[in-house]
């Protein structure tokens, strides 16, 4: 009976000040989706990959597509392995990828703080700037996750999944070949 009335006064509490509580709720989850982008067997960046084989399932074309696309990931893969000069030099390349982005979100706020442009825009600067630092943001975590790779176990564990499902996916589409002929 006790944990029903605990519950009750939270709840309680909860509704009382659910403006607070929904803003908590959205930001609990703000960092738990930015942490799961970080970790190496993130839910978040393993969906799509996962969509796009069930979407290739579909159609044997589109099955020979995603095997190549997967064949042609699995070798950058195995590039990064044999050699630390290739996986630095990407990793480099998305660093110079996000300089650009913040240079120009801090040129359109230092335009702004001169007063321009003059009159009412369409959009605000101050809101185009953000979405460039948005995409600076977005392009810093695929650069993180990239560095989460420090060792080459951790690559090769990748690489291992990825050697997986092109297995699978050969299997499968020898299977529709076979079924069709």
């Amino acid at each position: 009976m006790a944990i029903v009335q605990l519950l009750k006064t939270v709840w309680d509490f909860l509704y009382s000040q659910r403006a607070e509580a929904t803003w908590g709720l959205i930001w609990a989850l703000a960092i738990w989706f930015i942490f799961d982008l970080l970790r190496l067997g993130s839910y978040m960046r393993g969906f799509p990959r996962h969509v796009r084989n069930r979407l290739a399932e579909r159609s044997i074309s589109r099955l020979r597509s995603r095997i190549t696309e997967l064949e042609r990931y699995r070798q950058a893969l195995t590039l990064y392995l044999s050699s630390d000069r290739a996986f630095y030099l990407h990793a480099l390349g998305i660093l110079f990828g996000i300089l650009p982005f913040g240079c120009m979100a801090g040129a359109m706020m230092i335009l702004v703080s001169l007063g321009f442009p003059p009159g009412q825009s369409v959009v605000p600067f101050e809101i185009l700037a953000l979405c460039i630092l948005v995409i600076a943001i977005v392009v810093g975590i695929y650069g993180l996750r990239l560095a989460s790779w420090d060792t080459r176990a951790k690559i090769s564990e990748v690489a291992a999944k990825v050697d997986a499902e092109i297995a699978a996916m050969k299997e499968m589409l020898a299977a529709r070949t076979a079924h069709n002929l």
